[in-house]
Formats: structure tokens, sequence, C-alpha cells
């Protein structure tokens, strides 16, 4: 998102027990308060909302990033993973109009067959492998759905694109249900 000039809010959403449930950033708090509530499955367990602002969308973002990895809230995904390595301006362009999909997918999977990219780690996102290499965002999009399909990466809805082996992919934070 765009740097705004409007103050960002970093907000916090606790349990009753005051565990730490969700970590956000919102130009109106209170309206995404409202929308946790009646869209999350856990929505009914928020007691209380903390709200801290910033200047920018951008502080209040790197703010979150922050907190997110540090304290561990139980339900965000985002920032929550570990990170596959990733420069950009180490990847090479992918010339031509033909085969782009299949050469971005192959040098995804050298950096899992060399080991720099691990099992659960989250990869960068379309937008950022697509630039890197000179491609549209949606022959990366392809790229990634073709290692999906052959099970390489696990695309994981609202959280991520992962490397995948087999093994179940967990929030770092993630509590397994007794029973």
């Amino acid at each position: 998102m765009p740097e705004s000039p409007e103050r960002t809010a970093l907000y916090r959403l606790y349990g009753a027990d005051d565990t730490l449930l969700y970590v956000g950033i919102s130009l109106e708090p209170d309206q995404r308060l409202k929308k946790h509530r009646w869209t999350q499955r856990w929505g009914d367990l928020i007691a209380r909302q903390e709200i801290e602002w910033f200047d920018t969308w951008a502080a209040a973002e790197s703010a979150e990033r922050q907190a997110v990895q540090v304290e561990r809230p139980i339900h965000n995904g985002t920032h929550n993973h570990p990170l596959a390595p990733f420069v950009a301006a180490d990847w090479p362009t992918i010339p031509g109009r033909r085969g782009k999909v299949a050469a971005l997918a192959a040098l995804i999977v050298k950096e899992i067959d060399q080991g720099r990219w691990k099992p659960g780690m989250m990869i960068p996102k379309s937008r950022d492998l697509a630039g890197a290499t000179g491609m549209s965002r949606n022959a990366a999009v392809n790229a990634i759905r073709e290692l999906d399909r052959a099970g390489r990466l696990k695309v994981v809805r609202g959280v991520g694109v992962f490397v995948y082996d087999g093994s179940p992919i967990y929030r770092p934070n993630h509590r397994p249900q007794r029973g």
C-alpha cells in the first residue's frame, strides 16, 4: 500500500486471559475490530483491543512486522514465518516472450534443490519475483501454481507460499488442538 499521509493505527487484539490473538494495522481500527469479530472463527474470543498510532502507513507496517515476529500473536499469518533469502538484484532477467513460466519455476526449484530455500520457508511474493526477473506478475503466479501442483511449493490462502516437502505448514506459534 502506498505511503499515506494519514495517521495509521497498529492494533492488538487480546482474549479474556490476555492472550495476544492478533496484531494488525488500519486507518480505522474500530471498523477492523468489528470485521474481525464477524468474519474470523476466533472473533468471539476478542475481549479487548489496544491501539497505537503512527504518522504514516509505512511506519505502522514496520511496527506491525516487528510486533508479529516478537510477540507471536496466535492468529497472524503474515510476518510470522521464516522468509526464504531473496535479493532481487541477484536474480537474472528472463528474456523472450515464451518459456518465462518454466524458466522462473526452474529458478525457484534451483533455490530449493541447492538448500537456500528450505521446507517451511515463505518464498518472496509473486510481484517481487516478477520484478526481479522482468516478467509479468501473472507469469510469476503461474510458475508458483505449477510448483504447487508439483508438490514443491504450498500455497496457503491468506498467508503466503511456502517451500513444501509434505510436512504440515504451521504458523511458528501454532498450538495443536488437544483431544
